[in-house]
């Protein structure tokens, strides 16, 4: 009979489902000629999964059909993390807020709260660095936490600027441009050498001009016009240029307000600072570099003389462990000239592989990059913002993948190790699947990737972050008021 034709298609496809059967059942992942095929299962949108999930789903919706746009404030906090208060991780998966605690003698944010507090009564600069992968890539995140704060405590300009990035035609809180001549340097990339490499994880060269004349198109230049979006970035009102060793050979003419200036780039210091003097505040700026001999060139900074400022370093695929590259050198030069009240590690994305089951190497690794950042910028609080949800596919499904709870854990104890405060972003985008209901809600808050949030995720979280922020402020502040009125009574 099954020799017959006719039944060979039916024979065909039994034996198919037979086998698909069988590899839904068992693990299904092989790897042939070296290519690894992923494990299915083709009952997975028959059969509910009950395998057991380290995050259980969260009985208040993230989003709810009455409001997509939820308020994250009530969702949590910056976690602290103590040797003393916090031997378990308990403290990191609630919703309550562990704040500035006097009892416990344990302030990870006391530096920048006392900055800040200084900032409300005398106009003293605070400043933010924050470091992260993709997820702050276009500013995003940083620009709304800037502009809130700024709201609060004063403050005009972006910030810090690198001489170029691949986020150009993305980033809306100021427009840039540069030639294309430029040697560009990042610090991810493998046989560095001895590379001076700047806070932003990259170095940039100008074009070394010839002995015997040069013509306009051997001239790097930067390009900058600021942006519209909101009035504390619609203009630039203190500019500054960050580069290294340099003798007065190579000079720089700018142009603002239409009118232009030459100045010498002279300097003896892995870091050096140049303040343009701009009698009035411009709304575009123009940099030509003249330079002889090789000099390194960080970026441009634009801020006003006080109030608070966020500078973004995000640099696309870095998993944050690259910063070990940066010379102490350049980051205590940097912290010279930048007074740095807060740093800020918002890592994970890049090591967030559904297959990986051991995050203890990331650990130790980033337990060496908030001692090597407590060494080099002693005066600076440090917060970690922990790995977001990220999906992958199961079946024909998406879910959390299993990696992002163990990795969590491991940044968690990362906290606790060094004593640093903690931000929980998983538990702040709500928890297990989050990510799938920001993706497919009515007016989506995330990519199709399962990983990043779009420009209206990412403005709810830097809400939520910067509302956390404040609430601890005003925690200290009172409990501050409380003692100096204590000491007054007395």
């Amino acid at each position: 009979m099954f020799s017959n034709v006719r039944y060979r298609p039916l024979v065909l496809t039994f034996l198919t489902i037979v086998l698909l059967l069988l590899l839904s059942i068992f693990d299904s992942s092989f790897i042939i000629l070296n290519k690894k095929f992923k494990s299915f299962n083709i009952l997975s949108d028959i059969f509910i999964s009950h395998k057991k999930s380290y995050y259980k789903p969260r009985n208040d919706s993230i989003l709810t059909k009455n409001n997509p746009y939820i308020d994250f404030y009530n969702y949590d906090s910056i976690y602290i993390t103590n040797k003393q208060i916090a031997k378990n991780y308990n403290l990191y998966d609630s919703n309550n807020i562990a704040s500035y605690n006097s009892y416990y003698n344990f302030k990870p944010l006391i530096n920048f709260y006392k900055s800040l507090l200084e900032t409300e009564k005398t106009g003293k600069k605070t400043r933010i660095a924050y470091f992260g992968d993709s997820m702050i890539e276009g500013d995003l995140i940083t620009q709304t936490i800037r502009e809130l704060l700024q709201q609060r405590f004063g403050g005009y300009g972006v910030g810090f600027v690198p001489v170029a990035t691949n986020t150009v035609n993305s980033r809306i809180t100021i427009f840039q441009d540069f030639s294309n001549n430029w040697k560009i340097l990042p610090f991810n990339k493998k046989d560095l050498g001895n590379k001076l490499f700047g806070i932003s994880g990259y170095v940039y060269n100008p074009s070394i001009l010839k002995s015997n004349g040069y013509n306009k198109d051997e001239i790097s230049w930067i390009h900058f016009k600021a942006s519209t979006i909101s009035s504390r970035l619609s203009k630039f009102h203190s500019v500054k240029l960050y580069y290294g060793i340099s003798n007065h050979i190579n000079y720089i003419d700018f142009e603002a307000n239409k009118k232009r200036y030459k100045l010498s780039i002279d300097g003896n210091d892995y870091v050096n600072e140049l303040t343009l003097n701009l009698k009035e505040p411009a709304n575009d700026i123009y940099f030509r570099f003249y330079t002889h001999n090789n000099i390194n060139i960080y970026g441009v900074s634009f801020e006003s003389n006080s109030g608070v400022f966020v500078d973004n370093y995000s640099f696309r695929g870095s998993n944050g462990l690259s910063l070990m590259n940066i010379p102490a050198e350049i980051i205590r030069g940097f912290y010279n000239y930048m007074k740095y009240n807060m740093v800020v590690l918002h890592y994970g994305l890049n090591v967030s592989d559904p297959n990986m089951k051991n995050f203890k190497w990331y650990e130790d690794g980033m337990v060496n990059v908030i001692n090597y950042i407590k060494e080099n910028m002693p005066g600076a609080s440090i917060l970690i913002v922990s790995v977001g949800d990220r999906a992958s596919k199961n079946g024909s499904s998406y879910e959390t993948s299993p990696s992002i709870p163990l990795l969590l854990e491991a940044q968690k104890r990362a906290a606790q190790r060094t004593g640093v405060a903690f931000w929980n972003l998983f538990e702040a985008m709500g928890g297990y699947n989050s990510i799938v209901k920001w993706v497919e809600a009515k007016e989506p808050l995330a990519n199709k990737d399962y990983a990043h949030l779009n420009y209206k995720g990412a403005s709810i979280i830097g809400k939520n972050l910067a509302n956390n922020i404040l609430e601890e402020y005003y925690t200290y502040k009172s409990i501050i008021t409380e003692k100096s009125e204590e000491i007054v009574l007395k």
